[in-house]
């Protein structure tokens, strides 16, 4: 396959492309200029938009030439912009609520994805649309933590026994629960997927920091460690939404200094590499995030990392071209060992999924 040239993407797409990020160059917004001139879709955009959970970033820099956009979909954009926002304060509040019920009962809880990444990576906690609360904490605390939150209000999506959990914990890496409704969502991690990135992360203060605000403070997992760990989300879905670039994007954006070593030492020690190099290829090609020369490089001249990277793209919009063929192929050949490449496949059909365990009666002598 030629993976030499570059995807050629609809003006549309072009357009929520440039609109990916929360600063413009002055190249990007000429471009956009350039872009909105052309005779668009909007209802494929608004579509597109909303799919990748690009609705802020669009109506924050479309916003920028309202002269040049439909007043509908302007208007529609704000109104979208507000909900999102309405949305994620709500969440906020409902998260402050929770890290102080875990933490009070010494139980170590870590929010990262959606609002951390709001305050983290792109400033401002309307810019970034989710729907759920992602919180790690410990295995050991995820019994106690689930008795606690089912006491002051959270129910479990499944109930489990105690076997069942036993080997919940050995196949999968989360517990959600809701509250009141069934949207608001709350997933308790103890790994962050299949892939296994080490975790010893969690217990070094040099992986994490803080997030201060009017109001509030709480402990994050520190940038490098969010680069690798949206990266392994990223490629759980084979890099589906722009919205999970994006956010890998916006990241090595706001933090200038990041410490390479040390992500490209821990890729390496996951066996991750290439999961990490298609994510950063996804966001430097698409969004145009700027990386060290040595950085890609390293993965620019690995022809299964630029392969699947190209696939990822031509994929991102057009999902009818999507494949079982391919994505199994590209799954196998983003791990680095044939141990782990054949690990991971299998999980894919053979692991059990909370639901189907809650089904099950689990024999204890099964769980030697």
């Amino acid at each position: 396959m030629d993976v030499s040239g570059k995807v050629n993407f609809r003006p549309e797409e072009e357009l929520i492309l440039c609109c990916a990020r929360t600063d413009l160059r002055s190249d990007i917004g000429f471009k956009i200029l350039s872009l909105l001139k052309k005779d668009l879709d909007w209802h494929y955009i608004l579509d597109e938009a909303f799919y990748h959970k690009m609705t802020p970033l669009l109506y924050l820099n479309l916003n920028k030439y309202p002269d040049m956009v439909p007043v509908n979909v302007l208007s529609d954009l704000e109104n979208k912009f507000l909900e999102v926002s309405r949305r994620n304060f709500i969440l906020a509040g409902k998260l402050f609520e929770i890290l102080d019920l875990l933490n009070s009962n010494g139980i170590l809880a870590i929010p990262y994805k959606g609002l951390v990444l709001a305050l983290l990576a792109y400033g401002d906690l309307a810019l970034r649309d989710f729907g759920d609360l992602d919180v790690f904490v410990r295995k050991e605390d995820i019994v106690k933590a689930k008795e606690l939150l089912n006491s002051n209000g959270f129910d479990s999506c499944y109930e489990l026994d105690h076997s069942q959990m036993e080997l919940l914990f050995r196949f999968q890496h989360e517990y959600k629960f809701f509250q009141n409704n069934p949207t608001l969502i709350l997933e308790l991690h103890w790994d962050f997927n299949v892939n296994r990135l080490h975790n010893d992360m969690i217990y070094d203060s040099n992986y994490i920091t803080q997030v201060r605000g009017d109001g509030f403070c709480f402990s994050t997992f520190a940038p490098e460690e969010l680069v690798l760990i949206l990266s392994l989300h990223a490629s759980g879905h084979l890099w589906d939404s722009l919205g999970w670039i994006c956010d890998i994007a916006q990241i090595i954006n706001t933090y200038k200094e990041l410490n390479w070593d040390r992500i490209l030492d821990k890729a390496s020690k996951s066996s991750v590499n290439r999961i990490l190099g298609v994510s950063l290829l996804l966001a430097k090609e698409l969004i145009g995030v700027n990386l060290p020369d040595d950085v890609y490089q390293k993965f620019a001249e690995d022809k299964k990392v630029q392969s699947i990277s190209y696939r990822m793209q031509k994929n991102l919009f057009n999902k009818d071209s999507i494949n079982f063929y391919w994505s199994a192929w590209d799954r196998i050949g983003l791990r680095e060992s044939f141990i782990n490449e054949i690990r991971d496949y299998l999980s894919i059909f053979f692991n059990p999924r909370p639901a189907q365990l809650a089904t099950i009666p689990i024999p204890n002598s099964l769980l030697c």
